[in-house]
């Protein structure tokens, strides 16, 4: 598992809210491999939830939200929402970590001061960011 991986579940974990299935949820199942009649535990078929219905990735309806827990193997399945900045200062919130502040700038400021990661601004969704910010906040919780 990647550290945005191991990230994102913990994030997910600490705010249950994005784990519900709503707008924006996205669901990876593993792939069904019908010549092997198997699922590919490595190979993930993505499905989003928009407006009460599950649609794949090629935008076709693939069921209603109701139906989600009959059509899919859930336990085998990730989903849940793309986490974004506020959700990660919420996260950071509950750790009572060394973490000062965040700036304007999007340094992240320890209690020394040092502004050494940084979130660009311009991009919200924390799966945007740069490998070494997602390795930093990944040693935090």
């Amino acid at each position: 598992m990647s550290n945005y991986e191991l990230l994102k579940q913990k994030i997910q974990e600490a705010i249950p809210s994005l784990k519900e299935f709503i707008n924006g949820c996205i669901i990876e199942t593993p792939h069904w491999n019908t010549f092997g009649q198997k699922f590919e535990d490595d190979i993930f078929d993505e499905y989003y939830i928009f407006n009460g219905k599950v649609y794949s990735d090629d935008n076709e309806i693939f069921c209603k939200v109701s139906e989600i827990e009959s059509d899919f193997n859930l336990p085998k399945c990730r989903f849940g929402r793309e986490p974004m900045l506020n959700d990660v200062l919420e996260w950071l919130k509950g750790l009572h970590t060394e973490i000062h502040s965040i700036n304007k700038y999007g340094h992240f400021h320890d209690r020394v001061w040092n502004g050494i990661f940084s979130w660009d601004l311009s991009k919200p969704y924390l799966k945007e960011q740069n490998q070494e910010l997602i390795d930093y906040l990944c040693t935090l919780g």
